[in-house]
């Protein structure tokens, strides 16, 4: 080539030797020689492992290097940012959606390549499921219901109680609790691009039990402007059966005269406890005598409690003993007596005759706030009474009369 700055493409690889020789205006000529090397052109080409949303993709650099080595890897994603310096990264992306991989690779010969893929990101199968029966006491049977979405083709269960005690692999298990305990049921899926995804439910095996109980009251008083007291009552409700509770009827009781009366509605699962603050107040006057409120919860699910025993609870106003009136009254063997204490304590119930000797008494540990006594009275015979309850220096003395 006469040219000045030549270019030469070269068909095969090898050894050349090149020479530039000039000649200078006035006839004189100079020459120089040297060699050059041709190399083969590496052939771009990458792999990846995985295409599933929330889950890092390693793309592994795959280039056929013609006999060279790749010194340096240049990667771009496709989601609009800048393209790296890596080897066999991991990459991440943050939405379904199909991508363009940009891949250029350098050999130590100098010599580079470049090649484009198209990556499709999957959203992960949905999982999902469902059983029944959700209670039972053991041995219980439990058919399980596979809801995920239509693009899984792979279902592995597990059944754990603190660790794995079954799996199965099949769609839709039936499974036998054979212990009464609370479970976890994990049901793990795969896609058909093996993407995964999982869903843990309990259940809880045991005899169905409806039972709430009312484990706390707490009474905030607010003093108005024109001297009277807005009285807020909270009450803690507690499933204490083995049944989810939907709903209940709540009542509260100020010195067991005015009642509010409200319906919760919602989900208490079991083992579960909420604070209930009743959206009515009461309004006290200051001289009024307020001494105690009551809550009882009633009707869990619109059902019968199956332990009524604990689902009343009160809280004094004052620091003074309150004792409410003996139930049944007359009766024929049991009596009833509830006590509202201001603080922990001993509690004595003595029962005298009309003329005052002394039946019985029985000293009783008892917890503050709200407690039920329960006596037998029918070996008492027909006839009056008199009932006396001595908590520290303070008494209380009623009469009761068995038939």
């Amino acid at each position: 080539s006469s040219s000045k700055n030549p270019a030469n493409m070269y068909l095969t690889t090898g050894g050349y030797n090149v020479t530039l020789k000039v000649t200078n205006a006035i006839g004189c000529i100079s020459e120089k020689q040297d060699s050059i090397n041709i190399f083969e052109s590496p052939i771009a080409d990458f792999t990846f492992n995985g295409v599933c949303l929330g889950s890092p993709i390693q793309f592994i650099d795959v280039t056929n290097a013609q006999g060279d080595s790749v010194i340096r890897q240049f990667w771009n994603f496709g989601d609009g940012f800048q393209t790296i310096t890596a080897t066999n990264p991991y990459y991440q992306y943050d939405s379904a959606a199909t991508y363009t991989v940009w891949h250029r690779v350098l050999t130590a010969n100098g010599c580079n390549d470049t090649v484009t893929k198209q990556v499709s990101i999957q959203l992960p199968p949905v999982a999902d499921f469902s059983f029944t029966p959700d209670l039972g006491a053991a041995p219980l049977v439990v058919i399980f219901t596979n809801n995920s979405s239509a693009d899984v083709t792979k279902f592995f269960w597990f059944f754990t109680n603190g660790e794995i005690i079954d799996s199965t692999t099949i769609e839709n298990p039936e499974y036998t609790f054979s212990a009464n305990d609370e479970y976890e049921i994990k049901l793990v899926v795969y896609s058909n691009d093996n993407c995964m995804n999982e869903k843990t439910k309990s259940i809880k095996v045991a005899e169905s039990i409806l039972d709430i109980a009312v484990t706390n009251v707490t009474v905030l008083q607010d003093l108005m402007n024109d001297g009277n007291y807005k009285v807020i009552t909270v009450a803690e409700i507690t499933n204490v059966g083995t049944r989810d509770v939907k709903s209940f009827d709540i009542q509260s009781k100020i010195s067991n005269n005015i009642a509010l009366q409200e319906t919760w509605e919602g989900n208490l699962p079991f083992g579960t406890k909420i604070n209930y603050v009743f959206d009515a107040s009461y309004i006290a006057a200051s001289e009024e005598n307020k001494t105690f409120i009551c809550i009882e919860a009633l009707r869990p699910n619109n059902e019968a409690d199956e332990n009524p025993a604990d689902n009343r609870n009160c809280i004094a106003l004052e620091n003074n003993i309150k004792v409410l009136p003996i139930y049944p009254n007359p009766s024929r063997d049991n009596i009833s007596l509830d006590i509202i204490l201001p603080k922990d304590g001993k509690v004595t119930v003595t029962i005298y005759s009309t003329l005052g000797a002394e039946l019985t008494a029985l000293d009783n540990d008892l917890k503050k706030g709200f407690n039920s006594l329960n006596f037998n009275v029918k070996a008492l015979g027909k006839g009056v009474y008199i009932l006396k309850t001595t908590f520290e220096e303070e008494t209380d003395v009623q009469k009761f009369m068995v038939e």
